[in-house]
């Protein structure tokens, strides 16, 4: 176990990612370190092809701070035989009660629960998840956090009003992927105040050190983004001129759905200021318009009829040269 003395200012002062719902009063906040250890349990349920869940431990608003702060979760472990759907049997529901107790004598709250998500359909609550989340919580303010469970990781926060869970999230979807998060708030945690700690240090020199750090972690991400956009630039170059956006679709399980992805990266798409998908379903055709956010977001669900269907994007974009993005999925 670490003492004061080894350990470093970020380890005591924690960083959290910030989103302010457009459904609700309260911000939520994420422990920025717990992003790598929920992806590592996700990795291992995808390769078991189950979903997994666990309780959202931290705090939750009062009168100073309409903040919902997630810093801890504690899995609720399940075996490959209860099934690929996440449904808790009442020995494991027993488990969440233990767990909310425990975290009581940490000084920690359960602010909410979180799933991945395997199951076709969309991305929202099931009835199970209503129901035990009602159970468990009443009609106190909690979240809950949906995670797609195959990559690329697409992920939701629902945030309850008067104990019921909304259809659609407070927030809109986001990439779970602390690359990703660089473009949301972060904000420093105040578990710890370093003047308490061995490594209370005059200001100035703390000063000094973070500015070092600053610019090294700069130098670093700079030199990893040009690596990056060299090797993506050149396997763009040698894609189809009809796919330069690495249009791709891929099926969920037994479903109807298929999830229409692309290079939300692109440059095109970075500069498109919207787009048009088309898709011709047997003999249906449906055109879906896409703002920028949605281009970046990287992918659509839709639920297809016959067994073959085209898709077609076009870019409202300079690159005026660019050719409508097609793919053709048959299905068997």
């Amino acid at each position: 176990m670490k003492n004061s003395s080894s350990l470093t200012l970020r380890e005591q002062v924690p960083l959290y990612v910030r989103w302010n719902p457009d459904r609700s009063p309260h911000a939520v906040e994420l422990r920025l370190d717990l992003v790598a250890q929920i992806s590592s349990d996700l990795a291992q349920a995808e390769r078991m092809g189950i979903e997994v869940g666990g309780l959202l431990l931290g705090t939750l608003p009062n009168a100073e701070s309409p903040t919902l702060r997630i810093d801890e979760v504690a899995m609720i472990g399940r075996r490959f035989e209860d099934g690929a759907i996440y449904m808790l049997e009442p020995g494991q529901q027993h488990r969440f009660a233990e767990i909310r107790e425990a975290a009581k004598g940490q000084g920690r709250v359960a602010v909410g629960f979180f799933r991945s998500h395997l199951r076709p359909g969309p991305m929202q609550p099931s009835i199970a998840d209503k129901t035990l989340m009602a159970e468990q919580f009443g009609q106190s303010l909690y979240v809950f956090l949906l995670i797609q469970s195959r990559a690329p990781r697409t992920a939701a926060f629902f945030l309850a009003a008067n104990g019921q869970l909304p259809d659609q999230p407070s927030v809109r979807k986001f990439f779970f992927d602390d690359s990703e998060f660089k473009f949301l708030p972060e904000v420093a945690g105040e578990d710890i105040d370093p003047r308490t700690t061995e490594l209370a240090q005059p200001q100035a020199l703390v000063d000094e050190r973070y500015r070092w750090l600053a610019v090294a972690s700069i130098a670093a991400m700079a030199i990893l983004l040009i690596l990056g956009a060299f090797a993506s630039g050149i396997s763009r170059l040698f894609r189809p001129a009809s796919n330069k956006l690495d249009l791709a679709v891929t099926t969920n399980g037994s479903s109807n759905v298929l999830q229409i992805s692309w290079d939300h990266s692109a440059p095109f798409v970075t500069r498109a200021k919207g787009a048009v998908l088309t898709i011709l379903d047997g003999q249906s055709r449906r055109e879906i318009h896409l703002g920028p956010d949605e281009l970046k977001l990287g992918e659509v669900d839709y639920e297809h009829q016959a067994n073959k269907v085209n898709i077609s994007v076009v870019l409202e974009s300079p690159e005026a040269n660019l050719p409508a993005q097609t793919f053709d999925w048959v299905g068997q």
